[in-house]
């Protein structure tokens, strides 16, 4: 530390107007040194001043706080290329920046005096050493190669297997590494992994016990068609440790394993049957009491037979739409072949060419068989080739002409074998359609007016026959859409105007129904029905190019009859009688119905002409019978019921002629406990009755006649007033 002395207060005015006049030249500082390292350690800040020595510091570490304070003065001579070395040891990353400096302007070198005209800042990266881990120590593993098992304690961090020289790795990258040594033996290697400046490594021990390898050799040559039995001595040459076991195949045939050769070399007689590569697939040796098995690519060598059998080869079988046709066999180098077969109906025309022409009398399915022949040895094979013939066709129809929605028929007569599959075009689409035999009939059905195209037929066995310029046109007419036109549910009468529309320009019609038309090939015409009641009326419209092409349009129409004759029965005239029956004509047409006009009378059945009628009261009661037919106009009548009081007569004449022979008392039936009592002129009784009913004939009661003349009555009942007054009986008109 620099102490003040007893002229500080004239040099610190000095200074003071030294550093007024030249404010341009205060005194700075600047940090740097970056830098990273391992763990712990020195590192060195660099601080470059700019004013006059000696120079101080005051600097800091802002993660701790931590504060550093030069006083010591620090000289020209100290610096190094005009930077002052400040060295400092840490373990942790760190930042350092200055805070203030001083220099030889400043008498009190104290923290808060200094100058803060700084700058820069010192950043220190500290990286860990890494701890890889090379894996477990690999004791007596047989073979030259090892899979490794090292693990970096970070995978972000670069490593890699240290290059050894007993060996190489598969990827020295990849801690699965694959080691392969190049001789047998123990290696030590090493796997490294850096982080940052840091490095560290680990070792791991590889006893590797090698393994054995083997070279097969053998050749022989045989033909495996001459019935004998063949074998071929195969001889191993052994590399490694006795005692040596293995296992050839021939990839065909089942395994053969041979064990415990305690010699170099082995010779071994194996079976020989056609052509075979015998190959070592798996051989052992003892290793430091363990088995090692060899690497398949130290199994070398091969023991091979060759069969001189040829390889008949007839080619492939075919289908073939003529009665000849080339055959197609391969012929085997070296060898020589053969053509037959059993039938007659072939002729082979050079049998010893692989490719002869054959030609056969009748279609059909034959064999035919290739013979090869190579030093002796003989080989044969089959090939089958059918013969077929090529379909024919013949259009048996002419053009037609149909109506649009049906279909035409085209006739076709065909030859070949069955079934057939006929193609053809429509000038846009190619259609297919099976045909099971022949004759046959194929349907369209254009919208529209289309030349059809037949362009090929294929038969049963594949064999298609190209057709030229068959063609079939169907013309496709427009059928009307029949329009009866529109009516009424129902009419009155039995005729109506018929009113059909036209659909299409040329088209004719007419009218069917049960009844009689003015004009049944007329649109508008009128009709007359045979009978009343629901009538259906057809109206048929054709084509007037293709008359059968049509339509139909029904309409149903009911013909109402009109009511002729109504009548209500007759007038009816009662006597103290309060009910009574209605009696009107039954309708001849359409349904009847009663009301009441006048009076308040119940009627049972209102629609029954014959209808019961109560509740009459005395005097008038009118009512009406009204009759209704559909929409025909109704018809009424009416009929008065008058109901009066008891009418006595005061003659009659009981002479027998069906005339006024009774003595009537009109209403006197409806009177209950009636009697009547008759008296003569002296005044006794000549007749009497209880419920008398309008029956006494001019008798005694013994059945006497009584004398012509005047007489007396007496009639009474219940609820009445006794009727008294006389009766004059005259049985003559003169």
């Amino acid at each position: 530390m620099i102490k003040l002395g007893k002229f500080t207060p004239l040099l610190f005015l000095l200074g003071f107007s030294f550093y007024t006049s030249i404010a341009q030249d205060l005194p700075s500082g600047e940090i740097s040194g970056d830098t990273v390292i391992c763990e712990n350690g020195n590192i060195n800040l660099k601080i470059k001043f700019n004013g006059k020595a000696p120079y101080g510091f005051w600097m800091e570490e802002t993660t701790s706080g931590n504060s550093y304070y030069n006083t010591d003065g620090i000289f020209e001579n100290e610096l190094v290329d005009g930077y002052y070395i400040e060295s400092i040891r840490v373990d942790k990353n760190s930042t350092f920046k200055l805070i203030e400096v001083y220099d030889d302007f400043i008498l009190d070198w104290s923290k808060g005096n200094g100058f803060t005209n700084v700058s820069g800042e010192a950043n220190i990266i500290v990286d860990m050493k890494p701890k890889p881990d090379a894996g477990t120590d690999i004791v007596d593993h047989c073979g030259y190669s090892i899979e490794l098992n090292a693990t970096p304690e970070n995978f972000s961090h670069p490593y890699y297997w240290s290059p050894s020289a007993s060996g190489n790795y598969s990827d020295s990258s990849d801690p699965q590494a694959t080691f392969t040594s190049h001789t047998a033996g123990t290696s030590t290697l090493y796997f490294v992994e850096e982080s940052g400046v840091c490095k560290d490594s680990s070792s791991v021990s590889v006893s590797l016990l090698g393994s054995p390898s083997a070279n097969l050799s053998g050749l022989t040559t045989i033909c495996s068609t001459d019935g004998d039995a063949h074998t071929i001595d195969a001889e191993i040459l052994f590399t490694g440790r006795v005692p040596y076991s293995y296992t050839i195949s021939d990839g065909i045939n089942d395994l053969i394993e041979i064990k415990d050769i305690d010699t170099p070399s082995h010779i071994i007689t194996l079976p020989a049957t056609g052509n075979q590569i015998y190959k070592i697939i798996e051989l052992r040796d003892q290793r430091n009491g363990k088995q090692c098995y060899a690497d398949e690519s130290d199994l070398v060598g091969r023991a091979e037979v060759k069969d001189m059998k040829p390889d008949a080869n007839p080619g492939i079988q075919s289908r073939v739409c003529d009665d000849n046709t080339s055959l197609g066999a391969s012929l085997t180098e070296g060898a020589t072949g053969l053509w037959s077969t059993s039938s007659d109906n072939v002729i082979i025309e050079t049998q010893t060419d692989p490719t002869s022409k054959v030609t056969v009398l009748d279609y059909g399915e034959y064999t035919f068989t290739w013979t090869e022949n190579r030093d002796g040895c003989y080989h044969s094979n089959d090939v089958k080739h059918r013969f077929s013939q090529s379909p024919r066709l013949t259009l048996l129809s002419n053009d037609t002409a149909i109506c649009r929605g049906t279909s035409a028929s085209m006739q076709l007569q065909l030859e070949g074998h069955a079934p057939w599959v006929l193609e053809y075009h429509d000038g846009s689409v190619t259609s297919e359609t099976d045909i099971p035999d022949s004759p046959a009939n194929v349907y369209l059905a254009p919208d529209e007016t289309t030349i059809y195209t037949l362009t090929g037929v294929t038969g049963y066995y594949g064999c298609n026959t190209f057709l030229n310029d068959i063609t079939y046109q169907v013309t496709v007419d427009a059928v009307p859409s029949a329009n009866a036109g529109t009516y009424d549910d129902a009419y009155c009468g039995n005729s109506v105007m018929l009113n059909a529309i036209s659909s299409m320009e040329g088209s004719i019609g007419f009218w069917e129904g049960q009844g009689e038309f003015d004009d049944s090939t007329a649109t508008n015409t009128n009709f007359s029905a045979y009978n009343y009641g629901s009538n259906t009326l057809i109206w048929t419209e054709r084509n007037g190019i293709n008359r059968n092409c049509s339509s139909s349009d029904e309409v149903n129409i009911r013909f109402d009859k009109l009511p002729e004759e109504v009548f209500a029965g007759d007038d009816q005239m009662l006597y103290l009688q309060f009910s009574s029956y209605l009696k009107a004509l039954e309708p001849d047409a359409g349904l009847g119905h009663w009301s009441v006009i006048e009076g308040t009378p119940h009627i049972i059945s209102p629609d029954n002409p014959l209808s019961p009628i109560e509740d009459l009261k005395m005097g008038e009661q009118v009512l009406k019978w009204t009759v209704t037919n559909g929409v025909c106009e109704s018809k009424s009548d009416n009929v008065t019921i008058e109901v009066k009081g008891l009418l006595n007569a005061t003659g009659f004449s009981p002479n027998g002629d069906g005339v006024n022979d009774f003595f009537l008392i009109k209403g006197a039936e409806h009177i209950v406990n009636n009697e009547l009592k008759v008296f003569d002129e002296w005044g006794n009784i000549v007749y009497s009755k209880k419920k008398y009913t309008n029956d006494w004939d001019g008798t005694f009661n013994d059945g006497t006649k009584v004398k012509d003349g005047t007489y007396y009555y007496v009639f009474m009942g219940d609820d009445i007033t006794p009727v008294k007054d006389f009766v004059v009986i005259k049985r003559s008109s003169y």
